[in-house]
């Protein structure tokens, strides 16, 4: 049986939302732009990314894989996934 798309209330999914996040502004939560989502990875499960491939830089264009488990907000009408900073995701301050 295929798991549907969108959840009961007729609000879709946050699995949804991050299968197709592709050209979403990526900021940390201390609100610092970080990039725009190119493409998800899937490695451990096919209903579910792994991975955002973000582009960051205007000039020199750089592509960082940012795990999924460091969203902490998707914000799907304005285009917008908060993650965790470097420095939290490290255990630093």
């Amino acid at each position: 049986m295929e798991r549907p798309r969108f959840e009961s209330f007729g609000e879709p999914s946050t699995e949804y939302w991050l299968q197709n996040c592709r050209g979403f502004g990526v900021r940390s939560n201390s609100g610092h732009k970080l990039g725009v989502v190119l493409d998800v990875l899937f490695q451990t499960r096919s209903d579910c990314p792994d991975y955002l491939v973000v582009r960051r830089g205007f000039v020199r264009k750089q592509h960082e894989r940012i795990a999924v488990d460091a969203v902490v907000a998707l914000e799907p009408a304005e285009r917008r996934i908060v993650v965790r900073d470097a420095a939290e995701s490290r255990g630093g301050s």
